[in-house]
Formats: structure tokens, C-alpha cells, sequence
């Protein structure tokens, strides 16, 4: 596979490009609810503000994230208001009003008619179709290939700039949990010699096998299996010990030994960067332990 290259400029503006598509349909969403109008005095809180809009509370809160971080609207305290231009520019009783310039937008957006249709859905009816062919297992392989390739355009730059952070610092293993295209594993991977990544599977076993399937792919990992062991050993050493000692004892003795075991299995099983400071951490932990015993 060919070295991931930083890109030669920024890809702020395509960013802005991109984005740019949700902007307009947000803001003729908001004037079709009357959102402006409502905010037009004293600030409002979320479920308020959705009575008095008729609309689901959580399709709402997502809106209002995206209209505060464009400026339109400001939360403070737990309260919405709508920002100056907003009162000047969009609300319906100014003299500024730009409605209806937005009013003929709304057809023409499909992203618009999605909007209203969300903001006045019922709660489970805002997952959409995507969500839950996920969660069903049902995405076809032309679907994941599509997402995959999304993903590695959105954000192989990123990835990039990531693996080159001080982040990874002394990390020699990584496991991306829901990888999707894999792009920030490679990244990383690429970043270090010696760096190792794996980006976890389970969702095209989902797509083949439905949850069952992935189920069955975790409960017949080996892993997994040694995992439940050492924790069954854990718990019934535990029974054991305090069967035989006072609580007063066991119980931060146990504790030690989990600090200190999970010191010397970072270092020497996940080469992990332990520092002088948890080796010394892990020693003063010994030594309260052994005063304890004394």
C-alpha cells in the first residue's frame, strides 16, 4: 500500500463547499417552524421552545446546534435566543424580513422538505431507513463500499495530520473500534515504524450475518474466551481471599494487584510507553499494601 502523503494545501475550502449544503435548508427549516419568531424576546429552553414550535424535542436540539454554531442563535444558561441578525434579518415582524426570499427555496431544497419532516416526526421515526439497515445488518455491499469510500475522502487529510500529533506518542498498538474505511489505522500505522493497527470488522460481518452473526464472531474469539477466564479466576480468587482475611486487607490489596499488573501487561504485552511515574506509582501502591499488612 502506497505511504499516506500530507496534502501540498488545506482542504478548508472544500470544507466550506461541502458544508454549504446544510447552511441555506437549516435557515428556511427554522422560518417555515417559526423558530425566530418564537425567540424573538426572552430566551427559551429546548422542551419549551418544542411545545411552543410543535415539534420533537431531540429532532430540535440538533437543529439549534447547527444554527448556534452559524451564528443565528446563541444558548446560554439552558436558554436559546436568536443573535441580533437574526432578529434583524429573519424574524417575520421586522422590516428586514428576507423571507420571502427564503420561502422560494423551499421546494427546490430536498434537504429542506427532510428537515420539517424530522422536526415534526415522532421521536422513533427520526433514525431514518440508514440507521436501521445498520442496525439490522441489511447494508448491501454497494452501500458499505459507498460509505467506505466516503469516509476515506472525508478523512484521509485528518487521519493524516492525527498519526503526525504527539497523541500517538509511544503507543505501539492501536485498535480502531468501528474503523470504517480503516484510513485513520493506516494512518497511524504508517506514522511509526514498528506501530501496529487494527481496524475492528464486526460491521461487515453484520452486513453478511446480521447481529448473530457478530455475536457469534466475538463469543468465538479465543480472546474473548481467555478474557472471561482470567476475570472468573479473578472473581473466585477474591471469594477465596476473603474467606481467609479481613476486608480491611483484601480489599486494597486487590486493588494494588490490578494497578500493577495492568502497569507490567502495558509494557510488556501492549508496548505501551510506561513511565518512571507509574513504575513509582505502582511501588508506592506495594509498599501502603505490605504497611497494611503490618
Amino acid at each position: 500500500m502506497p505511504a499516506y502523503v500530507p496534502p501540498p494545501v488545506d482542504a478548508r475550502l472544500i470544507w466550506d463547499v461541502w458544508l454549504t449544503v446544510h447552511y441555506l435548508p437549516a435557515v428556511t427549516a427554522a422560518d417555515e417552524i417559526g423558530l425566530f419568531a418564537a425567540l424573538r424576546e426572552d430566551g427559551l429552553g429546548l422542551e419549551t421552545l418544542a411545545a411552543t414550535l410543535k415539534v420533537n424535542a431531540r429532532a430540535l436540539s440538533i437543529h439549534l446546534g447547527l444554527l448556534a454554531s452559524l451564528g443565528f442563535i446563541e444558548k446560554r444558561m439552558g436558554l436559546y435566543r436568536a443573535m441580533p441578525v437574526s432578529r434583524t434579518y429573519l424574524d417575520p415582524g421586522s422590516p428586514y424580513y428576507w423571507g420571502p426570499i427564503f420561502h422560494g427555496y423551499r421546494e427546490s431544497l430536498p434537504a429542506h422538505k427532510r428537515l420539517i419532516d424530522m422536526l415534526r416526526a415522532r421521536a422513533k421515526e427520526i433514525e431514518g431507513a440508514s440507521v436501521e439497515s445498520w442496525e439490522a445488518g441489511k447494508v448491501d455491499v454497494e452501500r458499505a463500499r459507498f460509505i467506505a469510500r466516503f469516509m476515506h475522502a472525508h478523512s484521509l487529510a485528518a487521519a493524516i495530520a492525527a498519526s503526525r500529533t504527539k497523541v500517538f506518542d509511544g503507543v505501539t498498538c492501536l485498535l480502531a473500534v468501528g474503523g470504517g474505511s480503516g484510513v485513520f489505522a493506516i494512518a497511524a500505522a504508517q506514522g511509526r515504524p514498528g506501530r501496529h493497527a487494527t481496524a475492528l470488522d464486526l460491521d461487515r460481518i453484520r452486513a453478511v450475518s446480521g447481529i448473530p452473526g457478530a455475536a457469534a464472531a466475538v463469543l468465538s474469539s479465543p480472546r474473548f474466551g481467555l478474557g472471561v477466564l482470567c476475570m472468573a479466576l479473578s472473581f473466585f480468587s477474591m471469594l477465596f481471599a476473603l474467606s481467609h482475611g479481613d476486608l480491611t486487607l483484601i480489599g486494597p490489596a486487590a486493588a494494588s494487584l490490578t494497578f500493577v499488573t495492568n502497569a507490567v501487561a502495558a509494557k510488556f504485552f501492549l508496548g505501551e510507553n510506561v513511565d518512571r511515574r507509574r513504575w513509582l506509582a505502582a511501588v508506592f501502591v506495594c509498599i501502603g499494601v505490605a504497611l497494611l499488612a503490618h
